[in-house]
């Protein structure tokens, strides 16, 4: 889920809202203006020029801060809201991109428009990138890379970046990352199994290889691909019996309920 549609979802649940015991905290609903959810995968170009009609909505919003004597001083905003940073530049305020990605992809995103050969002197220390390490809507020109080449550079404008990723795990992009652009973690990893990503049959297989051997208690969100009309065709003979007991599986949970259990230990 981009970060506006998270922001967006948390703030209009007033039972949950995470700024409640922040007194010096105040949130604001505005538009975002993003074609509905259902249509989003079909179209993903459309989606992510419907974001810039929220422009309007955050200038009003930022005049009304104004004229009642609230002062601004920062924007941070999903990578892929194009507009952000130019608008940060145009109000003289700091901009931040959100990444909700590692900083390893997130140089692949931001130097896209360099080519394959770019990507390889840039992340130096990395192992050698391949075409097939690529998604290919990223290498072949089409309307969805160009509209990521755009989004990008307006990233490369912004005055610091957050990325989803921890030090240990990141740290040959994020020491290359900060020649470039000021680079801070924010120590979680995102997770777009079933919500982006649809694996192949054989990815899913060796998932579930992996749960099962990990010995881990664990309930699994897993969507059906087009020839599977349950779950259990696309899993291992026998898996759902032998893991009875240990894991719990199906088309979709409610990540929040999920998340603030406390027996969950990781997600």
């Amino acid at each position: 889920m981009a970060a506006h549609a998270l922001w967006r979802k948390i703030i209009t649940q007033n039972d949950e809202n995470p700024f409640s015991q922040a007194p010096n905290l105040q949130a604001a609903l505005i538009l975002d203006c993003a074609v509905d959810e259902s249509q989003r995968w079909a179209d993903m170009v459309a989606f992510l020029r419907s974001l810039s009609d929220m422009e309007v909505h955050v200038a009003q919003h930022l005049s009304n801060l104004k004229r009642s004597g609230t002062p601004t001083t920062c924007i941070v905003a999903d990578v892929f809201l194009r507009w952000a940073v130019p608008f940060a530049k145009t109000h003289a305020l700091h901009s931040v991109s959100l990444c909700p990605m590692s900083v390893t992809n997130f140089s692949i995103f931001y130097h896209l428009n360099l080519g394959l050969e770019g990507w390889k002197d840039y992340i130096a220390e990395s192992p050698p990138l391949q075409l097939t390490d690529i998604p290919a809507r990223l290498i072949d020109p089409s309307r969805l890379g160009n509209e990521i080449v755009e989004c990008f550079a307006n990233v490369r404008r912004a005055d610091s970046i957050v990325a989803s990723s921890f030090y240990a795990l990141d740290c040959k992009a994020v020491e290359t990352q900060r020649h470039k652009t000021p680079v801070h973690l924010n120590g979680w990893i995102p997770n777009s199994f079933g919500s982006v990503h649809n694996a192949a049959r054989p990815q899913v297989k060796e998932i579930a290889a992996g749960l099962f051997k990990s010995g881990c208690y664990f309930v699994w969100a897993l969507r059906l691909d087009n020839d599977a009309s349950h779950f259990s065709e696309m899993l291992p003979t026998e898996f759902i019996d032998e893991c009875e007991g240990q894991g719990l599986i199906a088309a979709w949970f409610g990540q929040a309920e999920i998340r603030k259990h406390p027996a969950v230990g990781g997600f």
